[in-house]
């Protein structure tokens, strides 16, 4: 069960990498990439701010929904690179989750391995 569940998030993570990332500090965002919002329009911010917040709280359905849905509002390249850094954060803290046998962690990963970002419907 171990194995799917990390193929389940690795295949979640391809779905939110917009770039490679090089970087051996690939969790954390400089100066530049944190702010790489500031000047966006406030929904595409909002959307940001939402995302960020739920990396932090272990929010993993809805981190990995609206980094999902920032990839695909047309985003300036240090935008992209940010949304990937912070995607790469969130499948860390849910890979390292569900290693401990976090039950919510479990739960988020049965739940985007059923629906995943691509499949959810526009209301």
């Amino acid at each position: 069960m171990e194995t799917s569940l990390r193929f389940a998030t690795t295949a979640v993570s391809a779905l939110l990498l917009v770039s490679g990332c090089g970087s051996k500090n690939v969790n954390e965002l400089s100066p530049a990439q944190a702010a790489a919002f500031d000047q966006a329009s406030p929904e595409v911010k909002d959307m940001w701010l939402q995302a960020s917040e739920a990396v932090k709280t272990n929010g993993y359905v809805t981190a990995y929904n609206l980094c999902y849905d920032l990839v695909n509002v047309g985003l300036t390249a240090d935008q992209k690179e940010a949304v990937t850094k912070l995607s790469a954060s969130l499948n860390d803290r849910l890979l390292a989750a569900v290693d401990k046998g976090d039950p919510a962690a479990q739960s988020a990963m049965e739940e985007m391995r059923r629906n995943p970002p691509s499949r959810r419907r526009a209301n």
